[in-house]
């Protein structure tokens, strides 16, 4: 498609507000009566009636026929005027406004040389001087941003959020604007928060993106599609041509629906797992060594650069499992570290490698990207090395975004910039999938709960970590940030997006959050207390005070509170913002005077309300969900002679022990029974802590048990969970996965962080009957930094996972079931109790 168009349809096609030139005389009249000079001040407007017109290209792209219409139509409504005149050569007697970019020498004659020479990628420069007014873009999206500088940052325009209610417009009958040269470019060249949701098919979320300095997606079937409000709306605002890519390998060997034909034929395309390949979708990756996966592989990221038009950015990613195949040809080559299939990064990257020297062989034009997903976050091992124009698009799950970035006390931060400086030592540019929107809140199905009478939203206090973070990946060269965001009115392709509150609401329920991620991806140098209270002064109005204490309050307990990243189960979230005494109160205190406060503004008492409400679908709602499900304490025996662990649980004193029952299942947010129950038993001595574990199920005799050694492997077989955190353990707890032939993998976690594995010497009995599985452990409380004592109190919970299938990796799961409401984060107290029995 031509951007560019003549200006004789440029008139038909946006002639709102526009000067021919026959014009110019009648309109000179009411301009040389208002624009009286004012010493160092061009007056745009007075007393409503506009005194300026903006001066467009011959010639304009479509993105600068929007700068066009965009600020016109602002300025009139913020002078409350009803039109702005636009015209191709300066209007007489006007202030005129003039737009172009940076081969327009005469406009870029106007500026300071420093300053034309200062401007990057999409940046842009403003000049206000006695011959008029200049926004001067360093490529045509650069007009338009400068564009929206200019109305934000002269006139006051402000867009929280998408839709009219997240709009900020002063009423401005007299606009003046004194002299003045800036130019600002962006922090980040890729700004795409949204993934592949924030295209024009969502319009008021691509008009709100892009009004905040940030880009949108244009997949190539946008290039070809019939709709021309899709095409043409995107088209007309910055975007980045998308060549496709993500969870694509096995889609790239064959079509969903060949699958079995072409396994019949040839199965060696297809992974193999303990032996044997896979047909299962989703269950292993392809065999990547595998000439003919290679070539099928290879033609299909080629066919996405070539199709119209040519290049774009392609991501290759692997399916969404993170097992690869095992066969001896995969597995050559691959070092000691990563045997076990557990790292794969050096599997991955050497077939990435391949296919980009495939392509730069070919003369192939496009940016290739890879993910930095599952087990391959790291960079390769040994020799092989990624090419430095391949750009890695780094899914950032072990991102702590409770404490700051750089905190070096913080122990997943630690990792995770470790592993970001190994990558940049290697040369290669990395960008960020923040996936903060991954953490379910209100409701454990999230974004793909699909219950129209859910309420469940995503509220969470984090901006203030959120642009502390952006400074930092700036600092570090980071190329830039995505983040999936729903889109405002929930149409995907015209179809309808997921309909739960979540995501409806998401535009709203997290404005905060995404509103200072978009300034902070434009502009990592923003002051935040400065940001922070224009934001909050605009937004919430004479409600401000009290919201300002609220958000401080909110930033305060999240920010002190344990570790937080994606997958964190949201009471464990709850707990940790409201668990401090006085803060449910406090909050809802602060709720109460922002609504006083601005009872008489009915917008801003709209918006308070409504935060007040996703908050109490969202944190509160959790929380007391936390205390519901809170059990009274169980009062461990403590046993005078040791417990030698046989599976069989026959010792007396098991039967004196007490017993815990009543596991759950959690199920699209509700806490349910079981099908089939399991029971536990704890007892303790000066060593050990023993569990005595029962897991009933007819099936026993059939559940998966395979890996007879140490493994992530270990997790496609029936398998017992055990978290524990010691008494006075600080921030970290243990989990010990042990599997029906006794294998047991021990990690030390920190509040959800990927975990390191460790060797506790924990020792093991299992016995398989007709209706049950019996587990015997004993724990040594060394191991685990703590000591027994009467009155000592443990966390523990206790979960279990029952696979049958035996033959895939992707094993069938019963519904998976735990003493907490969830596996991690969620713990009973197991004290230690003063009686004691032989």
């Amino acid at each position: 498609m031509n951007k560019k168009i003549m200006f004789g349809s440029f008139l038909r096609f946006a002639a709102h507000g526009m000067l021919a030139a026959g014009c110019w005389t009648a309109a000179l009249c009411g301009y040389n009566a208002e624009a009286a000079p004012e010493e160092n001040t061009l007056v745009l407007s007075r007393n409503g009636k506009m005194c300026c017109n903006v001066v467009m290209p011959s010639q304009p792209e479509l993105v600068e026929v929007t700068a066009g219409e965009e600020l016109c139509a602002y300025l009139a409504k913020a002078a409350g005027a009803p039109v702005a005149t636009r015209s191709t050569a300066p209007l007489p007697g006007a202030v005129n406004i003039y737009l172009g970019t940076v081969d327009r020498k005469e406009l870029a004659s106007k500026f300071a040389p420093g300053t034309v020479k200062a401007l990057k990628g999409d940046g842009y420069a403003l000049r206000a001087g006695p011959d008029g007014i200049y926004i001067l873009g360093n490529n045509p999206n650069g007009v338009l941003y400068g564009v929206y500088g200019f109305l934000k940052k002269n006139i006051g325009l402000r867009w929280f959020h998408p839709g009219p209610d997240g709009e900020y417009c002063p009423s401005t009958p007299d606009i003046r604007i004194g002299y003045f040269e800036k130019y600002s470019n962006p922090s980040f060249a890729y700004r795409w928060p949204g993934g592949d949701l924030n295209r024009a098919n969502s319009n008021e979320q691509a008009k709100w993106h892009v009004r905040n300095g940030l880009q949108l997606d244009a997949p190539k079937w946008m290039y070809v599609t019939t709709d021309r409000f899709i095409k043409t709306e995107t088209m007309r605002r910055p975007h980045l041509l998308s060549a496709g890519g993500g969870h694509e390998l096995s889609d790239l060997v064959c079509k969903r629906a060949e699958r079995e034909k072409l396994f019949k034929e040839h199965p060696e395309y297809f992974g193999m797992f303990r032996g044997k390949r896979i047909l299962k979708y989703w269950a292993v990756q392809p065999c990547l060594s595998n000439p003919e996966v290679f070539e099928r592989i290879y033609q299909g990221v080629k066919e996405t650069l070539m199709t119209y038009p040519r290049g774009g950015t392609h991501t290759i990613g692997t399916d969404d499992t993170p097992q690869f195949c095992e066969c001896p040809e995969c597995s050559k080559g691959v070092p000691p570290e990563e045997a076990n299939n557990e790292l794969t990064s050096t599997k991955f990257y050497t077939f990435v490698q391949k296919i980009k020297d495939r392509l730069k062989k070919e003369r192939v034009p496009g940016q290739l990207n890879a993910w930095g997903y599952h087990g391959y976050v790291k960079p390769p091992m040994g020799k092989v090395r990624v090419d430095p124009s391949v750009r890695i698009h780094f899914h950032a799950f072990g991102h702590c975004h409770t404490h700051a970035l750089d905190d070096p006390n913080c122990p997943n931060n630690v990792n995770f910039l470790s592993i970001i400086r190994a990558w940049q030592k290697q040369g290669i540019s990395m960008q960020f999938n923040e996936v903060t929107s991954c953490l379910p809140q209100g409701c454990d199905g999230a974004d793909m709960c699909n219950d129209p009478a859910c309420h469940g939203v995503e509220y969470l206090p984090m901006e203030r970590r959120t642009a502390q973070t952006l400074r930092l990946y700036r600092d570090m060269k980071v190329n830039g940030v995505t983040q999936f965001m729903s889109p405002y009115d929930i149409t995907y392709r015209g179809k309808i997006f997921l309909k739960n509150r979540r995501n409806t609401d998401m535009p709203m329920s997290m404005w905060h959050h995404n509103y200072t991620l978009a300034q902070y991806l434009w502009d990592a140098d923003t002051d935040f207390d400065t940001f922070f209270e224009d934001t909050g002064s605009k937004f919430y109005g004479p409600g401000w005070p009290a919201m300002k204490g609220l958000r401080l309050k909110l930033y305060d307990l999240f920010e002190n509170g344990p570790h937080m990243f994606s997958g964190v189960p949201n009471e464990a979230l709850a707990d940790m913002l409201l668990q401090k005494p006085g803060s449910e109160k406090e909050i809802e205190a602060l709720f109460e005077e922002a609504e006083r406060l601005a009872a008489k503004d009915p917008l801003r008492l709209k918006r308070i309300k409504l935060e007040r409400d996703y908050y109490r679908e969202s944190i509160y709602k959790m929380f007391q969900r936390v205390k519901l499900n809170r059990r009274p304490d169980t009062i461990m025996t403590q046993t005078r002679a040791a417990i030698v662990p046989d599976g069989e649980l026959d010792e007396a004193i098991w039967k004196k022990a007490p017993i815990v029952t009543d596991f759950r299942r959690t199920k699209d947010g509700q806490v349910q029974k079981p099908e089939f129950q399991v029971a536990a038993k704890a007892l303790y001595d000066d060593e050990y802590l023993y569990l005595g574990i029962e897991t009933k199920d007819p099936a026993a005799p059939s559940l998966a048990a395979y890996e007879k050694k140490p493994s992530l492997k270990i997790y496609h077989d029936a398998y017992l969970d055990i978290f524990i955190k010691a008494p006075d353990g600080g921030d970290f707890y243990y989990q010990i996965t042990i599997n029906l032939a006794g294998t047991c993998l021990e990690y030390k976690r920190n509040s959800g962080a990927l975990g390191t594995p460790t060797a506790l010497g924990v020792k093991v009995k299992t016995k398989v009957l007709s209706d049950r599985v019996c587990y015997e452990i004993a724990i040594p409380v060394k191991a685990l930094n703590g000591a027994n004592a009467p009155g000592k109190q443990w966390k523990i919970n206790i979960g279990w996972a029952p696979r049958l299938d035996r033959d895939t990796a992707a094993d069938k799961t019963r519904d998976a079931v735990c003493l907490g409401t969830t596996f991690h984060l969620s713990y009973m107290n197991f004290v230690c109790g003063k009686q004691t029995v032989k």
